[in-house]
């Protein structure tokens, strides 16, 4: 059936961006080393090359499965402990957005390398907590907490981010109770705007995050007169950077934090300063960014695969000094875990509604959708940033290109896309029962949604010696028949 009369004019974009040697963008050490040979997708793993279609197989996914790449995981870890150490020549702490990746099997790895961990509820706490991360390491975010989470963080002698004055009181009563002194993190909006989606945007005026920055110091005087309450940190958090970023914006946030921890150095025991997290990871290839229309100076750093370094270089040149003994401290998400996974969902149907010549390169192509088992309930970033790119393509046909498709799941609704709005993605002609990989989706998955009650996938880890193994079971077929109560 062609529907050319009907169709808008394609857009198209390479599904799949890989170097000569045929790794995919951005390659080691950012993303996990998944490389092509042969038309087969294939992921390297304790010295040996494993096909993706294999390891679907050993795997037996009933739907999907997220699979993740210990090595990348913790190497990107330690990447970004040098770079922030280099950066700001003193003491630091990374301390990991747990609610990045929320699979204790994650937070045991990184444990491992001696992380800390940013943490927004009870549960996140007790995650980081079962992991080893000691409480003097663990930063506690959460917007509004709960008389439970307070007491725990009480009892576990973590730090405690408030930006209000019930949630001071609240705290004053509970660490009262318990005898004890809790260290306090005040959190301020430097009002510094930063070019990211709305949605994730926190520094600007008018954010529900975070005490104004100007009156900061009135709100530091008023929680340190409660006795029980130590304030030790001042935290900032300007939003997630993903297709736009802006380090000369980012240095302007923290040197405005930076002022205000030097004027309260003098009179409060601040030993900590936050700078939040939102370090982007590359997803755009340069000949993506060029298809989608990013291609000028304002996404040059977007497309570099050490986009980490040269971001942070830009800071260590722009970041004014603080007192020495003032500990820096971040809290990457994105940075760490992003490449650090691939997803794998099977193809259950396509929709061609059209054979066009492709604007990329002339050929007669096939036009229209594929629609598998993946969907944005398993991605819940694509709720706030749904013009992302993940790398994508057919595990079993991944160099060939006679298809210009969007990517759809299950879901009744329209939202449920996985490629960039408005643009097709060239790749493969897919079959019903072919297995669909994403590559760089580690960021804001385990941790989806059940819509239309469907289960949530397996998660699996790919161990350092090359073996797998499964760390969270796919749900049951009906998730939520065990908390019922008809």
């Amino acid at each position: 059936m062609n529907l050319r009369a009907n169709q808008p004019a394609v857009k198209e974009i390479d599904g799949l961006a890989t170097d000569e040697q045929g790794a995919v963008f951005p390659g080691s050490p950012a993303g996990t080393p998944l490389l092509v040979r042969d038309n087969v997708l294939r992921v390297e793993g304790g010295g040996h090359r494993i096909s993706v279609p294999e390891l679907w197989n050993e795997l037996s996914p009933e739907r999907g499965v997220h699979v993740v790449h210990a090595d990348t995981l913790r190497s990107n870890l330690t990447r970004f402990s040098r770079l922030l150490s280099d950066t700001f020549a003193r003491d630091t702490l990374v301390a990991w957005a747990l609610k990045s990746f929320p699979v204790q099997a994650v937070v045991n790895e990184l444990a491992k390398e001696q992380c800390g961990a940013d943490v927004g509820s009870l549960q996140e706490l007790r995650m980081a907590l079962a992991a080893g991360i000691p409480g003097r390491d663990i930063i506690c975010t959460g917007v509004a907490k709960s008389a439970q989470e307070l007491r725990a963080i009480v009892d576990c002698g973590a730090t405690c981010v408030l930006d209000n004055a019930d949630e001071a009181a609240a705290l004053e009563s509970i660490a009262a109770s318990a005898g004890r002194v809790v260290a306090i993190g005040v959190r301020v909006n430097p009002e510094v705007a930063t070019p990211t989606h709305a949605m994730i945007a926190t520094g600007a005026i008018g954010s529900k995050f975070g005490v104004p920055i100007g009156a900061a110091e009135d709100f530091v005087a008023a929680v340190a007169a409660h006795a029980h309450l130590r304030v030790e940190l001042v935290h900032m958090h300007i939003g997630a950077h993903f297709y736009h970023i802006d380090p000369e914006s980012f240095a302007r946030a923290i040197n405005r934090e930076a002022e205000l921890v030097s004027a309260l150095h003098r009179r409060y025991p601040i030993r900590r300063v936050d700078i939040g997290g939102g370090f982007r990871f590359p997803f755009l290839a340069p000949r993506q960014a060029r298809q989608m229309g990013m291609d000028d100076e304002r996404f040059h750093l977007v497309t570099q695969p050490d986009v980490l370094e040269r971001t942070m270089a830009i800071l260590s040149q722009r970041v004014i000094d603080m007192p020495s003994d003032i500990q820096v401290v971040a809290e990457p998400g994105t940075a760490i875990v992003c490449g650090a996974s691939f997803s794998l969902g099977q193809v259950l149907a396509v929709r061609e509604l059209a054979r066009l010549d492709s604007p990329l390169d002339g050929r007669k192509i096939g036009v229209g959708w594929v629609l598998g088992t993946a969907s944005t309930a398993e991605f819940i970033l694509r709720a706030g940033v749904p013009n992302l790119l993940n790398q994508t393509c057919i595990a079993d046909k991944a160099e060939e290109r006679d298809f210009a498709a969007g990517v759809g799941g299950p879901l009744c609704f329209a939202g449920d896309v996985l490629s960039p709005p408005g643009f097709y993605l060239r790749m493969a002609r897919p079959r019903p029962g072919d297995v669909l990989c994403l590559a760089n989706t580690g960021a804001y998955i385990g941790c989806g949604f059940n819509f239309h009650n469907l289960p949530r996938f397996a998660v699996a880890l790919m161990e350092r010696d090359g073996n797998l193994r499964t760390v969270r079971r796919a749900e049951p077929e009906n998730p939520m028949a065990h908390v019922e109560a008809a």
